[in-house]
């Protein structure tokens, strides 16, 4: 016991490399402190409530609402996940009907189930892309000369029931896919409609070279993870209120509920610094950083072969920052022929026990490398010559990295006898695979063998599932 600050300190110290979040990857901090049992307080004099802001904290979310250009903006210690209870709950009664997109974080259901919302799916594309078209199709709304010219009229399904009170969706997606959010909240202004964005993962978009935020795209309510791709502490995260279609009160009075009632000062320094910095600096920061990124893709696409990156070309949008690498397809079938992990499980091991790189996460068909503005040009060449290493052994000598196969493999934690037995039944509970944290199966979804096979098959190739 008591030896978690120990192996935390040795990983600290070890020569691993941090390719995931938090965004500061250990490094970028404008104030460190060694003792931080030091500066660990509770709400005393002078130092306010984050509850009931009235004094410095007040002071600090109204200078963000500043600088965000929001109605109100939020500090959040319980991260996104809070904000995406608050938001929900905060726009919703009991029992009203909502739009999700299927893709959403695991709060986004469990708001649902505690507010006891009837949910209707919004299906993403293959890229995880919600589609303006398929929240187009369900208002039925129809073409005119003031909508966009790429949507096209599409036939009035009378199965929908258009009562709805909120439309919640991810952009970007855990691989960095936005959507055409400015279309979707017009869409759904029309109709009454307010828009809710987890853009957990799109705290950067401040600056040109990466996708615009759903803040400047019409959104009612946009929440972001902070320490996901900016330089701070682990669970600090923002709630923006975007409109005065939203009830700021009520939105509080779920904020009071979901977040700590001893929030910790710690944390929300951390916010207050990171707003700081990004104000002073982030506009030349992330200049610079998306330069490194685009000299880096610029290098490896000329010189890998076995290797590629899937940059998402038909999709809305794309942040470059989430580096997804993935197999080319010349080299799929020898590689199936080889190993029994899928490709991004085995990528994974290679490249933290071969060359001290943790990746984000991993699939079964790729790697997921978060990317932020600690990234400097060293962190981006040691990536480059480390995949360079992989793309040559699996093009001259694969079964060099055999040894890398189905190292340390977890079981899954979700009933497959469960489903076998409600085959052509409607689920009762969830299974997600986390990260991301988004369902594959969600509760009403039709159980088959296709969705058993799929899942049984994910689970062989090394990726691990959860139930609820």
């Amino acid at each position: 016991m008591g030896d978690l600050f120990d192996k935390l300190e040795e990983n600290f110290k070890s020569e691993i490399y941090p390719f995931h979040m938090p965004g500061h990857k250990r490094r970028l901090a404008a104030n460190t402190y060694e003792n931080l049992y030091g500066i660990d307080i509770t709400e005393i004099e002078g130092f306010d409530d984050l509850h009931h802001p009235e004094g410095i904290l007040k002071e600090y979310m109204d200078e963000a609402t500043r600088y965000y250009g929001t109605k109100q903006t939020f500090y959040l210690v319980n991260g996104s996940s809070c904000g995406n209870l608050a938001a929900i709950c905060g726009l919703t009664d009991i029992g009203d009907k909502i739009l999700v997109a299927r893709n959403c974080h695991k709060s986004v259901y469990n708001a649902i189930k505690l507010r006891k919302i009837e949910a209707s799916y919004l299906t993403p594309d293959e890229n995880g892309e919600i589609k303006a078209e398929e929240v187009w199709n369900i208002f039925d709304l129809k073409k005119s000369d003031e909508t966009d010219n790429n949507l096209k009229e599409i036939e009035y399904n009378n199965s929908i029931d258009k009562n709805y009170k909120v439309c919640v969706i991810t952009s970007p997606t855990y691989e960095g896919v936005v959507s055409d959010v400015k279309k979707i909240a017009e869409i759904c202004h029309k109709n009454g409609v307010l828009l809710v964005v987890d853009e957990a993962h799109g705290a950067h978009f401040l600056a040109d070279g990466f996708p615009k935020s759903a803040l400047k795209c019409g959104a009612d309510v946009v929440i972001q993870s902070v320490h996901k791709t900016l330089p701070s502490l682990t669970q600090t995260a923002l709630l923006h209120v975007n409109s005065d279609r939203v009830d700021i009160e009520k939105i509080k009075e779920y904020l009071g509920i979901f977040q700590s009632s001893s929030p910790s000062y710690i944390l929300m320094a951390s916010i207050e610094n990171c707003i700081s910095y990004m104000e002073k600096h982030g506009r030349e920061e992330l200049k610079d950083f998306s330069d490194r990124i685009d000299t880096f893709y610029q290098n490896a696409t000329k010189y890998y072969k076995a290797i590629k990156f899937n940059r998402y070309k038909d999709a809305f949008a794309h942040d470059k920052s989430k580096i997804i690498v993935c197999l080319n397809d010349k080299y799929k079938e020898k590689f199936k022929e080889t190993f029994n992990d899928g490709f991004g499980i085995l990528l994974s091991n290679v490249l933290r026990y071969n060359h001290k790189i943790e990746v984000e996460m991993a699939t079964t068909d790729y790697v997921v490398l978060m990317t932020s503005i600690a990234d400097k040009t060293k962190a981006f060449e040691r990536l480059f010559y480390a995949l360079d290493d992989i793309d040559r052994c699996i093009q001259k000598d694969i079964k060099k990295l055999k040894k890398f196969d189905e190292i340390n493999k977890k079981a899954s934690t979700i009933d497959l006898e469960y489903l076998r037995e409600n085959i052509g039944k409607r689920s009762e509970v969830f299974i997600y695979a986390y990260p991301p944290g988004s369902p594959k199966v969600a509760v009403g979804d039709l159980i088959t063998k296709d969705l058993i096979f799929d899942i049984e098959e994910d689970m062989a190739e090394g990726l691990r599932f959860y139930q609820v």
